[in-house]
C-alpha cells in the first residue's frame, strides 16, 4: 500500500505506541496530524518527528470533541485524503 503524501491522524500520538507509529508512516512518506490530551507533549512530538506534522489536543475518550477533530482534519488536509469520497459521484461536487 503506498501512503506517500496520504495524511495519517494519529490519536495518542505525542508519546509511547503512538509515536513510534507516527515515525514509521513518516519514514513512508505519510503527513502526520498528531492528537494528544497535552499540548505541550504534542508540540514537542512535532518538533521531534522529521516531515510534514501539526497536532491537536483532543480527547477521543469524549465523543463531542471527536466530529469537531474529524472536521479540522478535513479542513487543514482536505476531503480528497478520504479515498472513500473520490470514488463516489459526490467527488464531482466536493472536490
Amino acid at each position: 500500500m503506498d501512503i506517500k503524501n496520504k495524511v495519517a491522524l494519529i490519536t495518542g500520538g505525542a508519546s509511547g505506541l503512538g509515536f513510534a507509529s507516527a515515525q514509521k508512516l513518516i519514514a513512508a512518506g505519510a503527513k502526520i496530524m498528531v492528537m494528544d490530551l497535552n499540548e505541550d507533549n504534542a508540540k514537542k512530538a512535532c518538533s521531534e518527528l522529521d516531515g510534514e506534522t501539526d497536532y491537536a489536543v483532543a480527547n477521543v475518550a469524549e465523543f463531542r470533541g471527536t466530529p469537531l477533530l474529524v472536521q479540522i482534519f478535513i479542513i487543514y488536509f482536505g476531503l480528497g485524503q478520504i479515498e472513500y469520497l473520490r470514488t463516489t459521484f459526490l467527488w464531482i461536487i466536493l472536490k
